[in-house]
């Protein structure tokens, strides 16, 4: 298999200020995980840059949505991100006072020409961009997660690998920490078993870490709770880490292409390891089709069975299509040309019916079922209402026909 050109590995982990993790915000997994993105695009240039940008064809398939043409998803999600406040650090213990603050995840958002282009408010951007503590957030992690409680419970623990404890907070804390403020969860049973056990359940299968949850009690009730944290070995932990071939597959310009059909990048990942040389054919025959206007709506769908299928045109095959596809359009060109020629000539046709003919055509119409009860005017010619328009039809399909009523 040919492997394409040596580029540079693209990075995967996402340093974030532990104070936009420890958090209180109401955020969708697809938000959170496009919170996360945008940050990572924007992280290098935070601190001179104000206004980040990146094309929508990117953005859609590392969040997670595969359809990446389905742009009012990414519409309804960005604004949700720009109206929800988040109010830090609900974590922090140093200094003579918990610090506190409140803004918004973005000041701004727009779309326009494929492109997303987006900013920070200053203090939210300097915050972000000289972290004094900070977590690693692993984005191949993140889009494994299928929960946005998980994701967020991840985001939270994760930092704390290296004292093994996030240390005990109270419920309430914790709630607001995961978004899990809903009526329902007033309980800790409730709580626990719709919210605690799955995340914990889902982050131990699938990622780097392992949590283990240890409650603080009051008597016999759970008044808090803490996370024991502990990195999963060095060959776990490889399964969810990119190889530098990998790396250089998802940069690759044939990644490029499947992820603008809308194939995600770790699935295009997965098929360039699998089939360098079908996954070409694929993106080719994709392409050539979408071209031609073949493919109306789902590209990435088209693109994942022609793959899992193994049902692959070669080259000759595709020129083969293309050309037939260009003689349907010239087939198509002719036969409006002919059916217009058609209608100019009805229409002179008509023109050229004398008076004594359109009276002839008359008195067959009102012998018709459309024209038994039709009026006609013998000084100017015409019908009247809605007979008007049924006789010039039906004179339309006569002369069109050839027939010629002076003669019938």
């Amino acid at each position: 298999m040919t492997k394409p050109p040596q580029l540079p590995t693209p990075r995967e982990e996402l340093r974030k200020a532990v104070e936009a993790i420890h958090s209180s915000g109401k955020l969708s997994l697809l938000e959170r995980k496009l919170v996360n993105v945008l940050l990572l695009n924007a992280y290098d240039s935070l601190p001179h840059k104000r206004i980040h940008s990146i094309p929508v064809s990117i953005l859609m398939p590392m969040v997670g949505w595969e359809d990446s043409q389905n742009q009012q998803a990414l519409k309804v999600a960005l604004k949700s991100v720009q109206a929800t406040q988040i109010e830090f650090d609900l974590f922090n213990r140093s200094g003579p006072s918990p610090a506190w603050g409140v803004m918004s995840h973005l000041a701004s958002a727009v779309i326009k020409d494929g492109v997303c282009e987006y900013e920070y408010s200053s203090k939210l951007a300097e915050l972000l961009a000289n972290p004094a503590t900070y977590s690693m957030i692993n984005l191949n992690v993140q889009r494994m997660l299928s929960s946005h409680y998980a994701l967020a419970l991840y985001e939270n623990c994760q930092r704390f690998i290296g004292t093994g404890s996030t240390g005990i907070h109270t419920i309430d804390t914790w709630r607001k920490v995961l978004g899990a403020d809903a009526p329902l969860y007033d309980t800790f049973k409730r709580f626990n078993e719709r919210i605690i056990k799955p995340s914990v359940d889902e982050i131990n299968k699938l990622t780097d870490i392992t949590l283990t949850f240890v409650p603080s009690k009051n008597g016999r009730n759970v008044v808090g709770f803490s996370f024991e944290v502990v990195a999963k070995n060095a060959q776990q932990s490889a399964l969810f880490q990119q190889s530098d071939y990998e790396a250089e597959l998802a940069n690759s310009e044939l990644c490029n292409r499947l992820m603008a059909l809308g194939i995600a990048q770790r699935l295009a990942v997965q098929w360039l390891g699998e089939d360098y040389e079908k996954a070409r054919k694929v993106v080719e025959q994709v392409e050539q089709k979408a071209h031609l206007g073949k493919i109306k709506k789902n590209a990435a769908g088209y693109a994942r069975r022609l793959f899992e299928d193994g049902v692959i045109e070669d080259a000759q095959i595709i020129k083969e299509q293309k050309q037939r596809a260009a003689q349907e359009v010239a087939k198509e060109k002719q036969q409006r040309a002919k059916e217009d020629a058609q209608r100019a000539e009805t229409v002179q046709s008509m023109k050229r019916i004398s008076p004594e003919e359109r009276r002839a055509y008359a008195a067959k119409f009102m012998k018709t079922a459309q024209g038994k009860d039709a009026r006609f005017n013998e000084t100017t010619g015409k019908f009247a209402g809605i007979h008007a328009a049924l006789f010039t039809a039906w004179l339309r399909e006569r002369v069109v026909a050839g027939d010629r009523a002076n003669t019938a």
